[in-house]
């Protein structure tokens, strides 16, 4: 409170400067000193980094120069034109902004009024540095406690099914697993599946050729500890702990199936296990900041390269310190992104980044949509996900072409929904080329998107033109105003009919939700001649579709010139840098991260926009090999060097 009231003083002394009797001139407005603490102080709640709501920051002057996905939020020279200054008043019936803090006075908004009149400067910011994002604790996903449990025990074992899911948060399972701890539940649920899966593995003869190659004796304990123990746990063990684990399964005496079987079972409940730890060690030059080990830097770069945890190979190279080294690292990488596991990772990436999973069960009514049936979505995915094989894995093509290329596969289920002839085969999936007339083009113009962005009955051009907005271009739509319908106007009996373009039109006149719908409705729109399921059409209602729109004041004819405009908008690999980045890291970039991000999406652009350039360019990246020190620990806790009890 004392703070906000010297913000209100300073800004009223100015003011009272400005407007003396002969006065010369007013002080110009000084943007650090009289308008960021302001700004700080009620704003960024909302529009600051870690929400940025509508992509507009005011904590800093360049981005709040650059505006949102509305557009500029000031002109200079013009204060009262100025979109910010007309939110702050509450102009064209909106609500005055700041919503969740108290309305800046009038003298306040004059105050950044005169501040565009004058030109909206801003000082010079000075070149932001690195700064790692805290060390911490990154539970396995579900996805890569099952590959965990596989690669141990063996292809026979039984994996589990059900482990309570993971929470999406950005659309990412690692980012969720890092976010949120674990429940009381699943707590239970790993439990309860280590002890299943160790018993299953004893069963197996191929796992105790594997693992028990020792003859039953005193000795024949500790070596399997030491053995299964550092593939289970991603380092080696420490003598303490092949002596504390070699006495849990003591505790069954002669009998070494039984001891074994405990002993895999308590390893496997360990957090040890369940959790990679990102400590690092103190970096001597540099004391705000902490340097991964070599092993938990071999787990990092394994779970993002396979999804699981490291192998033999990558073991032993760590253990000679092969990874102490940027070149031996990027051998290490290069070796794994040369196996089966890493395209199937990179794919689990894609399947994540698109939302694919949710075409395990199509949402549209089949009452609407005939065609609707429970193979049809997997169709989709596999159609969506061929494409990117032939495209963003091929060593030396642009992965942008996934948004215009005319190539795609389809079965007989996806033939009949496009209009196009049936495969001699009707469940084989066959290479076609799209004609260069039709408006479908890209992975935009697949069912998969299509049928994923819309209603349950009917298209919907603002989910489809949301999606693209926050998952293609990374820019936030904040959610509808409290107490504001979403509902477009309805069609009475006697009415004239009307296509979604028209009702849409209707819809944004209103002024509070005009300033987000016209960031996703142009370009929704494109994709009107596709119905809810994504079968062509030309006319809605009776009336022709018109599928014009522009992309941030660039226009287009239909969907497949956005999806050109997309191929060629920098922003596109600027964000898909940004979600890979998110999906090798398990986190949310942190404000000193943002470097990174650049540095990502420069050499993405230098490298010709190669989608496996840039999975090595993350691995190189100052932030996949630091973290930051110990004050900044993630909030799951940290492991300093104790154990539970087994």
């Amino acid at each position: 409170m004392l703070s906000r009231r010297l913000v209100l003083f300073a800004s009223w002394l100015t003011l009272v400067a400005a407007w003396a009797p002969g006065a010369r001139a007013a002080e110009p407005v000084d943007f650090k000193r009289d308008l960021l603490p302001m700004l700080k102080q009620r704003c960024v709640e909302c529009h600051g980094k870690q929400k940025a709501s509508g992509g507009l920051r005011l904590d800093r002057g360049a981005p709040l120069l650059e505006g949102g996905i509305s557009g500029k939020s000031v002109t200079p020279g013009d204060g009262k034109g100025s979109y910010l200054v007309q939110r702050l008043r509450g102009e064209g019936g909106e609500d005055p902004m700041p919503l969740k803090a108290d309305a800046l006075s009038a003298a306040e908004i004059a105050l950044v009024a005169r501040w565009i009149d004058d030109g909206a400067q801003v000082p010079p910011e000075p070149t932001p540095q690195f700064v790692p994002a805290p060390a911490g604790l990154r539970r396995l996903t579900v996805s890569q406690y099952r590959s965990s449990l596989r690669d141990l025990l063996g292809g026979k074992v039984t994996l589990p099914n059900d482990i309570e899911p993971d929470t999406l948060i950005s659309g990412s399972a690692a980012v969720g697993a890092t976010r949120i701890p674990l429940s009381p539940r699943a707590t239970e649920q790993f439990a309860s599946a280590a002890t299943r899966v160790a018993a299953e593995a004893l069963a197996d003869a191929d796992f105790r050729r594997r693992w028990l190659s020792c003859a039953p004796s005193p000795g024949c304990l500790p070596t399997f500890v030491e053995k299964f123990g550092r593939r289970a746990w991603r380092r080696p063990l420490t003598r303490d702990e092949i002596a504390r684990y070699t006495k849990v399964g003591q505790r069954m005496g002669r009998d070494l199936p039984r001891a074994v079987e405990l002993v895999v079972s308590t390893l496997l409940q360990s957090p040890r296990f369940l959790y990679r730890v990102e400590i690092g060690t103190p970096d001597p030059r540099d004391p705000t900041r902490r340097v991964l080990t070599d092993f938990e830097l071999a787990s990092r770069l394994s779970f993002f390269l396979w999804g699981g945890p490291p192998d033999d190979g990558l073991l032993d190279a760590t253990a000679i310190g092969a990874l102490s080294t940027d070149e031996g690292l990027r051998t290490e990488a290069e070796r794994m992104l040369a196996s089966p596991r890493a395209r199937q990772t990179l794919e689990a990436f894609f399947v994540e980044l698109l939302r694919l999973r949710r075409l395990d069960r199509l949402p549209q009514f089949r009452t609407t949509f005939k065609q609707a049936s429970n193979t049809l979505g997997k169709a989709m995915r596999t159609e969506t996900l061929k494409v990117i094989e032939e495209v963003a894995f091929d060593p030396e093509r642009d992965f942008r072409e996934i948004f215009d290329t005319r190539a795609t596969y389809v079965n007989g289920e996806l033939a009949k929904l496009y209009g196009l002839p049936a495969p001699a085969a009707d469940e084989a999936f066959v290479r076609i080329e799209l004609p260069w007339d039709a408006q479908r083009a890209g992975v935009l113009g697949h069912a998969s998107f299509l049928a994923l962005n819309a209603h349950p009955t009917a298209s919907s051009p603002t989910r489809r033109g949301k999606f693209i907005r926050e998952v293609l271009l990374c820019q936030a739509v904040p959610p509808p105003p409290p107490n504001v319908s979403t509902k477009l106007p309805e069609d009475h009996d006697g009415d004239a009919p009307r296509t979604v373009r028209q009702k849409l039109d209707v819809h944004r006149t209103s002024p509070q939700c005009n300033g987000c719908h016209k960031a996703m409705d142009p370009m929704g729109l494109a994709f009107e001649s596709f119905d809810g399921l994504g079968a062509y059409r030309t006319s809605e209602n009776g009336l022709p579709i018109d599928t014009s729109g522009e992309l941030d004041g660039v226009p287009f004819k239909n969907a497949a010139e956005l999806g050109t405009l997309l191929r060629k908008s920098p922003k596109v690999g600027a964000c898909l840098a940004r979600n890979l980045f998110r999906f090798a890291m398990g986190h949310l970039e942190e404000e000193g991260e943002e470097p990174l991000m650049d540095e990502l999406a420069r050499s993405l652009e230098t490298d010709g926009y190669r989608f496996g350039s840039l999975v090595l360019n993350v691995v190189k990246s100052r932030g996949f090999r630091y973290v930051a020190a110990l004050d900044r620990a993630r909030p799951h806790g940290i492991l300093q060097g104790k154990e539970l009890s087994p």
